[in-house]
């Protein structure tokens, strides 16, 4: 990687007083979590070092680092408040243009999380909770999707009831949102700030925003069913099923779980959208024992329409270093192998995903190995290759990917 070389010097003065103060400051909070009376004081730091290789001129490097500070407080029996505050800096980039652009990760300062959780015991059977503001949330259809600096975090409401034992509902609404990455007046839409759906896809302009609902029913110790939608008026409504079932589980601490995700996208009358419609089913076998889970499975998209993924998604295939089988375009067929290795403080992680379309084959194989220290520092090597044949006379291509994480968390 050479870092420094490019359009924006490396700023070792700023890398080199950011981790400082981290490193003092952790040690403080170390020592005394609640500096602040009735507040509990956390955070993180991360440096990031990405290379990515194209072929021919598309290629870049980029270094960032962050610092992100969480505030937690309970200020009633049962009111309680959150806040994480972001800090990121662009330490260097070179070539971070065209087909590396999502390399780089910009000077960004963003308060992602900033809100009440109202507790309602007494509200049905099981109580229930109303959260307002700026909040961090995990759903099928919205992933935190932390593979960098940042979470993604709405800025909305979100209701979260349990009728009855096993049974989880939750309802809300999304005004706008902030996206996983740190990219700020670039090309792409996506951008660490809180912006409308509208705005997200591409349209400008204001909307009425994303409305939500997410039913998780643990039917018994083998059968776990989920199902969900959300709509965004003018645009098009998703509606998404999940089932899981423990086919087997043995006497040697080990299981087998089998699992089908459905998703449909109908675009919305004669809005911005009306004529997408979109589909995707996915089918997973997964095995466990001990601290190794593996996956292996089959995803399909139909021809109509791509799948609109705004909010990215649960699915095995989404998560990967390069994006380089574009599994979410009308018509693919992709499998996927995964395996996750977790031992003292190792973890270990494969990816695999072959991607069938049209026109061409795209296959993707990643490599993740983390190493957690003792004393709060972590630190992870990533790589990818990519590599795609053409059906007709175009010449093939391949795609290399290497990042270094180091952490520190407080």
């Amino acid at each position: 990687m050479r870092l420094g070389l490019g359009n924006k010097p490396l700023r070792y003065g700023t890398l080199a007083a950011l981790l400082t103060g981290l490193a003092a400051t952790g040690e403080t909070m170390g020592a005394e979590r609640e500096l602040i009376p009735g507040v509990d004081l956390s955070g993180s730091a991360l440096l990031i070092m990405m290379g990515r290789d194209y072929g021919g001129d598309a290629k870049g490097e980029s270094a960032s680092a962050s610092i992100t500070l969480n505030a937690d407080a309970k200020l009633t029996d049962t009111v309680s408040a959150r806040g994480q505050y972001i800090h990121v800096e662009n330490v260097a980039e070179n070539g971070c243009e065209g087909a590396p652009y999502w390399l780089s990760n910009d000077d960004t300062r963003v308060l992602n999380e900033l809100y009440l959780d109202l507790n309602f015991a007494n509200l049905g059977p099981k109580g229930a909770s109303l959260v307002l503001g700026r909040q961090a949330i995990a759903y099928d259809f919205f992933a935190a999707y932390k593979i960098r600096h940042k979470a993604q975090s709405i800025e909305g409401l979100v209701m979260k009831t349990s009728p009855y034992d096993g049974l989880q509902v939750d309802f809300g609404h999304i005004e706008r949102y902030s996206a996983w990455p740190c990219r700020e007046d670039g090309t792409s839409t996506l951008t660490a700030e809180f912006s409308s759906l509208s705005e997200r896809l591409g349209f400008g302009g204001s909307d009425d925003g994303v409305q939500f609902v997410s039913a998780n029913w643990k039917q018994s110790e083998r059968l776990d069913l989920t199902a969900y939608d959300y709509f965004a008026n003018d645009f098009y409504n998703n509606v998404g099923l999940k089932a899981e079932y423990a086919i087997a589980t043995t006497s040697d601490a080990s299981s087998w779980i089998l699992s089908g995700h459905f998703v449909q996208q109908d675009g919305d009358g004669s809005g911005l959208m009306s004529d997408h419609q979109a589909r995707a089913s996915e089918l997973n076998l997964r095995y466990r024992k001990g601290g190794l889970t593996m996956d292996a499975g089959w995803t399909h998209i139909a021809n109509d329409s791509n799948l609109s993924v705004p909010f990215r998604t649960s699915f095995s295939i989404d998560a990967t270093l390069l994006w380089y089988t574009s599994q979410f375009e009308a018509g693919a067929d992709s499998l996927h192998l995964k395996t996750v290795y977790k031992t003292g403080p190792w973890t270990l992680v494969n990816v695999l995903v072959g991607a069938e379309h049209e026109d061409r084959k795209e296959q993707e194989f990643d490599v993740v190995a983390k190493y957690s220290f003792q004393n709060s520092f972590w630190a992870a090597f990533k790589g990818g290759y990519g590599h795609r044949d053409f059906a007709d006379s175009r010449s093939s291509q391949t795609a290399t990917d290497l990042r270094l994480f180091v952490g520190y968390d407080f």
